[in-house]
């Protein structure tokens, strides 16, 4: 009976808000609009953050950053990360998350769930296009002047240098001491090994394999203390334009 009552009450009173005008009747296309809105909002936020997550990927891989593991890695990551679109991913995982939060699923659970459902989602979205071809594509694409504005920032992003005593690129040539390799700006560096050069991934290493160097360098020569293979398809571009000669030991 008080369940009755409360009810009466509640419609009594929506009633005469709505007579004195203090609340309006909101058409049904008020609310499919907004809903629809709300859902293309969510739709292009997720896309938008996969892309920039997988750019930023793509970027890692072009620098050779990506394949260097532990503290080093680590710490070369951190330098080497281009935070500007580190900076714009998290705008929109912010944007998303809020959208998130006004949709009936989103406001019924905690904030922390939600907030990690997001990130979740996004960061394996992005590392899933980041093993398509999409960004490899776009910038060659974008280095022949055929992606229109997108070529300037493909460019600018892509055209990263290998930061420190990092280089990447495709054997040229074999030495009796080392390598000759090609990285992705055309350059050329040598290669040289020692006794104290290791090789994470082995060291059947032939022409036109992919390699990731870690060591100092002076001028185009790279005394390499890692020398890690890296498969093609991790490779953004293999340079092109060479034919490389292997030079056996005398």
């Amino acid at each position: 009976m008080n369940n009755d009552e409360s009810n009466k009450s509640i419609k009594d009173n929506v009633l005469k808000a709505i007579e004195s005008g203090k609340a309006t009747m909101k058409p049904k296309w008020h609310f499919v609009l907004r809903t629809t809105l709300l859902v293309l909002g969510m739709i292009l936020s997720v896309l938008t953050g996969m892309y920039l997550v997988s750019l930023i990927i793509f970027i890692l891989h072009r620098t050779g950053v990506w394949f260097i593991p532990g503290f080093r890695g680590l710490g070369l990551l951190f330098t080497s990360l281009p935070w500007i679109l580190v900076l714009v991913a998290v705008i929109f995982i912010v944007i998303l998350e809020i959208l998130v939060k006004k949709y009936s699923f989103g406001y019924r659970k905690p904030l922390l769930y939600s907030t990690i459902g997001v990130i979740v989602l996004v960061l394996a979205g992005g590392f899933v296009v980041a093993q398509t071809s999409l960004h490899r594509g776009l910038f060659e694409r974008a280095r022949e002047h055929r992606l229109g504005w997108g070529s300037g920032f493909y460019r600018q992003f892509g055209d990263q240098r290998s930061p420190g005593n990092l280089a990447v690129g495709a054997v040229t040539q074999k030495l009796a001491n080392g390598f000759w390799i090609q990285d992705p700006r055309g350059s050329a560096l040598e290669i040289v090994v020692n006794d104290k050069t290791q090789y994470p991934t082995g060291n059947n290493i032939a022409v036109n394999d992919h390699i990731v160097v870690l060591g100092p360098r002076q001028g185009t020569t790279i005394t390499a203390e890692s020398i890690r293979k890296v498969a093609d398809n991790d490779f953004p571009l293999p340079p092109s334009g060479f034919h490389g000669r292997e030079v056996l030991p005398q």
